[in-house]
């Protein structure tokens, strides 16, 4: 048989102190926080208890409120953030432009760009069904990299033979892999300031300098480009 005298006395608290709390918590509801009056006995309602449970009073409201007013909003703005992010952008832009711009005066180098460019056939023929079935299944140059002489074979295409069109397409691709690292920071860390200067150091180190200033090393800048969209 069970005795269920020994559980009485806990069940009996946890019920009462149930209540007490649903009563105590639709009180503080039913008081209108931003009036002057509350609906729950005004200013005073009975406590569960017994006694009086007193609801701040009309100074104790004002108090609250005037600390609230007085508090400054430290959260920038969605328009200033947004504002912020698009000038780095530029800045970002314009230093890694300054920096590599003078490659898009130079020629091809001796050193690969000859069987990368201008002493490949497929290449300068541009693209063709026949040429893009070639870039797939080629292990030219010792390397398994088709998207690499799609790209070139698209340069020949918008720039004809001219060197200058092929460093253009590298600095435009080294200029998005910029953008892409400082929103990949940005939206990581949520913060602008070192997520641009991250970027910045990226644009500019000398590290890149092959990549971008060689056309032959184009593939060293589109393999960091689907490695930055793939974060």
């Amino acid at each position: 048989k069970t005795d269920w005298s020994s559980d009485a006395l806990p069940i009996s608290l946890s019920l009462f102190f149930f209540f007490f709390k649903q009563k105590t918590a639709y009180e503080i509801y039913q008081c209108d926080w931003s009036s002057d009056v509350c609906s729950s006995d005004l200013l005073v309602s009975r406590h569960p208890l017994g006694g009086e449970a007193r609801h701040p009073s009309r100074f104790d409201r004002r108090q609250i409120h005037r600390k609230h007013e007085l508090m400054p909003d430290r959260t920038p703005s969605v328009q200033n953030q947004s504002f912020f992010s698009w000038l780095v952008i530029a800045g970002l832009i314009g230093i890694t432009w300054i920096v590599y711009a003078p490659a898009l005066q130079f020629d091809f180098v001796d050193f690969d760009d000859g069987p990368y460019v201008f002493d490949n056939v497929r290449v300068k023929n541009g693209l063709s069904v026949e040429n893009i079935r070639w870039a797939f299944t080629t292990r030219a140059v010792s390397n398994w990299q088709p998207l690499m002489w799609l790209s070139l074979m698209a340069d020949v295409e918008l720039f004809g033979a001219d060197a200058g069109g092929f460093h253009f397409t590298n600095l435009v691709i080294h200029t998005l892999n910029v953008l892409l690292l400082f929103a990949f920071l940005r939206m990581t860390t949520g913060s602008v300031g070192p997520s641009a200067f991250v970027a910045a150091v990226f644009a500019v180190h000398h590290l890149h300098v092959e990549s971008v200033a060689w056309v032959s090393e184009r593939k060293d800048v589109l393999s960091t480009f689907f490695g930055l969209l793939c974060l």
